[in-house]
């Protein structure tokens, strides 16, 4: 079917269109030819786009899990503000209960479980050990709190007399539990279960110690938690010191000291009724390393939306996340967090979406550093099967003319003629890229020019 010729027109869209009924068919034609020049190679870049796209990874689960520790903790709590968070980014975060923040990170590394989030108390595991999973920061500061009843313990004897009480020291395999045994053996003193010691959850423990049974309570947890609130509610209940508290985080370097100043929990009762210190751990917030970068920033934005509205009380409001336990590798996605905070396109497009330029947009300098030798590849590649075809079209033309120079009779002249015939028919069914017109047109008229000239002056030299 004959090509009609442009018409001149006085819009953009006449031509527009034209160009979808001509010049668009003639380049998916030029294609075809490309595919079916490079062969192999065709479906080794499709593979190799479709692993790009894999990795890039732009399309986010909707769904993420994230262990909340036992019910009636800050974690808990904190997990239920980070779900309403990702609900109103069209996402749902599913929270998993379990009975402490150990039992939460073995449900992380489990291969089988959709966990993909949990907290866990600083310096608890080594990340070498872990290389699948990577931190997102600290996300709140949990005490060592001693609730007891009696006189106000202190001195050399105190902590002895402590051990003597009636005490609920934490479910096994709890941060309680392992802090406590970590204490111990500073004193020198190996744990083992004694008729006076009561391995409950915390609430349960809260309830044993308002009803009169136990006399004494140890609780890893934030300040916020129902359970810590309703202790610090109970009359007459006293919150042990840590005179030693130095010579603790000296030897236990994960460790951070936080003060109670007098009266801050309750000016009109005074309480507490003297300065206190607390050994405290900053609770970091763990992930996959493979968990998608939206709920990575889901998270990170969350924290600091929580803190920016919570009462933190032993840190000011917008401190957490902070990266304050490195013994977890920082998730990179984090790391842009930390130093650059959120980036400003996050302000102005869907999530998913500006997630995926904030990870492109580095890629996409270095291709624009290096545009144009990948686009002059890229023609280059493209138009190599034009070029080639033409160079040889070259090649045979002038083995055509050599021949014809050196024919004795007209019959080889006739057949040289032939051949070029059968040249020329190819070379106007091949395609050729727009850039190599030129080339075409000039190959077409030199051969009209020149072959046909010499074999018509080769015949006239025979007949004379």
């Amino acid at each position: 079917m004959p090509i009609k010729p442009r018409k001149n027109t006085d819009s953009v869209w006449p031509d527009f269109f034209h160009y979808f009924r001509q010049d668009f068919g003639r380049e998916i034609s030029g294609w075809s030819y490309i595919i079916r020049y490079y062969g192999m190679l065709t479906p080794l870049l499709a593979l190799g786009l479709i692993a790009l796209f894999i990795y890039v990874d732009p399309i986010p689960p909707k769904k993420a899990y994230i262990a909340t520790g036992q019910a009636g903790s800050s974690y808990q709590m904190l997990s239920e503000r980070f779900a309403e968070y990702f609900a109103r980014h069209g996402f749902e975060l599913v929270l998993v209960e379990t009975p402490g923040l150990d039992q939460g990170f073995e449900k992380l590394h489990d291969d089988k479980s959709p966990v993909n989030a949990t907290f866990l108390t600083a310096g608890s595991v080594q990340g070498s050990d872990f290389p699948d999973l990577v931190s997102l920061g600290s996300v709140q500061f949990s005490p060592l709190w001693l609730f007891y009843r009696g006189p106000v313990l202190s001195g050399p004897t105190a902590v002895d007399q402590l051990l003597e009480m009636r005490a609920a020291v934490g479910m096994p395999g709890t941060n309680t539990h392992n802090i406590l045994k970590k204490l111990l053996e500073l004193h020198g003193i190996t744990y083992q279960k004694r008729p006076n010691y009561f391995e409950l959850p915390h609430k349960d423990a809260a309830d044993e110690f308002i009803k009169g049974n136990i006399d004494a309570m140890f609780v890893v947890d934030g300040i916020d938690a129902p359970t810590v609130q309703k202790m610090l509610a109970v009359p007459g209940v006293n919150i042990f010191d840590f005179n030693l508290i130095d010579a603790y985080i000296k030897n236990l370097q994960f460790l951070e000291k936080v003060s109670i100043p007098r009266g801050a929990l309750n000016i009109q009762n005074i309480f507490p009724p003297q300065n206190t210190e607390l050994l405290a751990s900053s609770i970091t917030l763990l992930v996959e390393k493979s968990t998608h970068p939206v709920h990575q920033w889901l998270f990170l934005m969350a924290a600091r939306a929580i803190s920016d509205e919570r009462n933190q009380f032993f840190a000011r409001p917008g401190f957490f996340p902070a990266y304050l336990d490195r013994s977890m590798p920082l998730s990179p996605i984090a790391d842009v967090y930390y130093k650059s905070g959120v980036p400003a396109v996050f302000r102005y497009f869907p999530l998913w979406v500006a997630s995926l330029f904030d990870r492109a947009w580095v890629v996409l300098l270095t291709l624009l550093a290096v545009i144009y030798p990948l686009f002059k590849a890229f023609t280059d590649w493209r138009n190599f099967p034009s070029k080639k075809l033409l160079g040889n079209y070259f090649q045979d033309l002038r083995e055509v003319e050599e021949s014809l120079l050196h024919a004795q009779t007209k019959d080889e002249i006739e057949h040289y003629l032939a051949e070029f015939d059968e040249l020329e028919k190819g070379l106007m069914t091949r395609w050729f890229d727009d850039s190599q017109l030129g080339s075409y047109y000039a190959a077409r008229m030199t051969a009209l020019r020149n072959i046909r000239a010499t074999a018509a002056s080769r015949m006239a030299t025979l007949k004379t």
